[in-house]
């Protein structure tokens, strides 16, 4: 009976001993995930598909209006998206709707915008008259300064 018994105590302590072990053992590391930014040539945000090309609008705090074209797209490890754009400059002050003819390709923004502030307003324009017009007017976008464009 004592062997029985001293047995049993036996395998308690190496069972405790086990517990013990994988409770104080090497730690083990889970993988570190680098942050990754995935680039494409287009995004479905919200239902619609936005493309490289295509024209967006931004509003500003102060309700004005401010329209862009899409350069690229960026998404990082949590699947949030973001634009990188090109501003468009308008030809006279205060436009009140897009018209790609009395727009002129501007800077282009180095920050990228979350999908969220963006509205979309046409799918890249490609009629022969748009891609002749629309081109850049470095005299004129340095008439603009970074203060009159919108702020993230």
């Amino acid at each position: 009976g004592k062997n029985n018994a001293g047995g049993q105590a036996g395998s308690k302590s190496s069972a405790k001993a086990g517990r013990r072990q994988l409770i104080r053992g090497k730690p083990i590391q889970s993988v570190k995930e680098q942050p990754t930014v995935v680039t494409c040539d287009s995004v479905v945000h919200n239902g619609t598909t936005y493309e490289v090309g295509d024209v967006v609008s931004v509003l500003d705090y102060g309700g004005g209006v401010y329209y862009a074209l899409l350069r690229g797209f960026l998404q990082d490890q949590y699947a949030q998206q973001y634009a990188v754009l090109t501003w468009l400059l308008p030809n006279y002050p205060n436009p009140t709707a897009f018209d790609p003819l009395r727009f002129f390709i501007g800077p282009e923004d180095d920050q990228p915008w979350p999908m969220e502030h963006l509205v979309f307003v046409s799918h890249s324009p490609s009629s022969r008259h748009f891609q002749e017009t629309f081109h850049h007017d470095i005299s004129k976008a340095e008439l603009w300064s970074s203060s009159s464009l919108p702020v993230q």
